[in-house]
């Protein structure tokens, strides 16, 4: 379906170049992902402004699946479990300074699907 060609590429692509950055430099990745939260107020608001834009770009995309799916569920509720969530394993990943690999970026990609009930269109 239109959904397989062009929904799931674009997250899967935003997913990869998130972790490509986070992996390019992980002595960075880990001043400003791991240690965030102790760090100046000026560093932990710029840490919040990358997470909202993170979960901004998630319901973007969670909005243009098709119509058809109306039963989604993207209460805020959900939304702030799949970022905490999400988060928190980054920040456990980073802080132990461990690239994240493909097959974790796949275990990711399988997590935001399931977190929507969407793990049927996974095929990508």
């Amino acid at each position: 379906t239109g959904v397989q060609t062009c929904a799931l590429p674009i997250l899967w692509a935003a997913l990869s170049a998130y972790v490509r950055r986070i992996n390019a430099d992980m002595n960075l990745s880990q001043a400003f992902i791991a240690e965030a939260a102790a760090a100046s107020p000026q560093i932990r608001g710029i840490y919040e402004q990358a997470i909202e834009r993170f979960e901004s770009g998630l319901l973007q995309w969670l909005k243009s699946l098709p119509t058809q799916r109306q039963d989604l569920n993207v209460s805020p509720v959900r939304i702030a479990l799949v970022m905490n969530a999400l988060k928190g394993y980054i920040v456990s990943t980073v802080r132990a300074g461990q690239v994240i690999d493909e097959s974790q970026v796949q275990e990711i990609y399988n997590f935001i699907l399931a977190s929507f009930d969407l793990e049927m269109m996974a095929t990508r």
